[in-house]
């Protein structure tokens, strides 16, 4: 969700981002936000959310391409953060977010890994009439130990 990635234009994946921001702060559980090198900073109606409130956990994690699992299992282990469980959301569900989901797999193969569907998007090709955001929904539910909420 950074400034550079136009799939969070019309508000719905922000939203659903914010109210995932606001059930992880009331779990107290850690939120890590990974940013890709190059591509803005996190959207400011999201940080906003994290700056603001004295309870949330969050950490950030700079990408330097589509996969950003390598980064995310390094945080974890680094910060001795709690892997059971892992959600995941952002731009680009065929692409970055199917990629890191796929390699946070491999990494921690007993975790319960959740792709919140309504909390990511892609951009719609309308060239080729394709919805990639579905693809890679339909790409993810194919993973073992990942389901699509």
């Amino acid at each position: 969700m950074q400034e550079s990635f136009e799939v969070h234009e019309g508000m719905r994946v922000t939203n659903n981002c914010r109210r995932e921001i606001f059930k992880a702060i009331e779990d107290d559980a850690h939120i890590l936000i990974v940013e890709y090198e190059g591509a803005g900073r996190t959207l400011k109606a999201l940080t906003d959310l994290l700056k603001n409130n004295e309870k949330a956990n969050y950490h950030y994690v700079t990408k330097f391409d589509d996969d950003g699992s390598y980064e995310v299992f390094q945080a974890i282990l680094n910060l001795h953060l709690p892997h059971e469980k892992l959600k995941i959301t952002g731009v680009h569900t065929d692409c970055c977010v199917y990629q890191t989901t796929l390699g946070l797999r491999d990494y921690f193969p007993k975790s319960k890994i959740e792709v919140i569907s309504d909390a990511c998007d892609s951009i719609w090709n309308a060239s080729s009439k394709v919805n990639n955001h579905y693809c890679g929904i339909s790409l993810m539910s194919r993973i073992d130990n990942v389901s699509i909420l």
